[in-house]
């Protein structure tokens, strides 16, 4: 099962709604994205949270 962007934004976001980081990280994991250095995932965690904040 692959996702769209905006279907894996808008996933993410409902997962940082629900809790926080630890969450965040797992949902990233299951979707295969965890594979890439800590900076990456920073960046990309802001692209997305910042991408959610602007689709609602």
């Amino acid at each position: 099962m692959s996702l769209t962007r905006g279907q894996a934004a808008h996933h993410i976001g409902m997962v940082v709604e629900l809790g926080g980081r630890i969450l965040i990280l797992h949902a990233l994991e299951h979707m295969g994205v965890v594979r890439s250095s800590m900076l990456d995932l920073r960046s990309m965690f802001w692209a997305i949270t910042g991408y959610w904040r602007y689709v609602r």
